[in-house]
């Protein structure tokens, strides 16, 4: 009740205000008891949290007692603060980021009949200019200098795709319909979605996504689909691959690239460079590298394309868990030529 009560006069009373706005998904505790004036905490592990160096951090023991001090340095272990602390600290007391943030025109909620209020609160953060985690593509695969993202796509139940191309049509509404397209191929888009289990993981996930710096670089990724059927043996020192009649031959031109996983958990990726329809139920591609070791079609697991994309959106949403490190983010990617 009382939290209820010092929530509303909060909002009433400061709306138009900059607030601090705890980052509660990149908490860790304190391991030693620490007093008053302390500079330095000892906490269980800084690794994987975003603890700025230059910004705010807060320690926490409840709305009644906290400090909220400049972080001037860290180690894996410990938190130095710019000034000391004005209250003492027990183990297992919190210590986190926090952002400066600004309310929107409207914060909305539910009220409940008796003492329950519920408020959904959107910050927008202010002061993310300073020591923000490094871009980075370290840990994740790669392909002809792009990020290959051979990660597993999460689907619950169905996924979205579309597919769209430029058309251009010339119609005067009484005579013949003329049309083409600026494109030689669709461009595909279709759901990617990660999750992640731990701090590492999820840390790992925020640097490759500001490498991609929303729409601006482009990457590679599978379709998640069996887009080829191995029909015959893949033999080695070969570099042919007869396959499923998907009329391949027919439409697509040379150049599609591939990964193939194996049986034994291992894959490989492929690019064709020519193909032949051999009949109504089979077609061979010719491939630009020879197979290593020789294979039988019932050793093949699946064969899916790789395309070219970039993520759909400059804006991408981290769902967190119910513990740290847990987390998923769904968002879309688009084909590029």
């Amino acid at each position: 009740e009382n939290d209820r009560r010092r929530q509303n006069i909060l909002i009433e009373q400061v709306h138009q205000l900059p607030l601090g706005l705890a980052i509660w998904t990149e908490q860790c505790r304190l391991t030693a008891a620490v007093s008053a004036t302390s500079l330095t905490v000892t906490v269980d592990s800084t690794t994987d949290l975003d603890l700025r160096v230059g910004e705010l951090g807060l320690v926490y023991n409840s709305a009644q007692k906290f400090d909220v001090l400049r972080i001037t340095g860290k180690t894996a272990t410990t938190v130095t603060f710019e000034s000391g602390l004005l209250n003492g600290y027990s183990v297992g007391d919190y210590v986190m980021p926090l952002r400066i943030g600004r309310l929107p025109r409207s914060v909305d909620g539910s009220r409940y009949p008796v003492t329950v209020q519920g408020m959904r609160v959107n910050f927008v953060v202010e002061d993310n200019h300073t020591g923000i985690p490094e871009a980075s593509t370290t840990g994740w695969s790669s392909l002809d200098g792009k990020v290959l993202l051979d990660d597993f796509n999460f689907i619950q139940r169905t996924a979205s795709e579309s597919r769209t191309r430029d058309l251009i049509v010339l119609d005067n509404e009484i005579g013949l319909v003329s049309q083409t397209a600026r494109e030689t191929e669709d461009k595909r888009a279709h759901a990617k979605t990660w999750i992640t289990k731990t701090k590492a993981e999820l840390y790992k996930l925020r640097k490759l996504l500001m490498h991609f710096r929303g729409r601006q670089v482009s990457f590679k990724i599978p379709t998640f689909a069996e887009d080829i059927v191995v029909t015959q043996t893949l033999t080695s020192g070969s570099n042919l691959m007869t396959i499923e009649n998907i009329w391949f031959s027919r439409y697509v031109v040379s150049g599609r690239t591939f990964r193939i996983t194996f049986t034994d958990g291992t894959s490989v990726v492929r690019t064709v460079t020519a193909s032949t329809e051999l009949s109504a139920s089979e077609e061979r591609l010719t491939l630009d590298t020879n197979w290593s070791t020789t294979k039988t079609a019932a050793e093949v697991r699946r064969v899916e394309f790789i395309e070219d994309v970039r993520l759909d959106s400059d804006s991408i949403v981290i769902q967190h868990g119910e513990y740290q490190g847990k987390a998923s983010i769904a968002t879309q990617v688009r084909q590029v030529q």
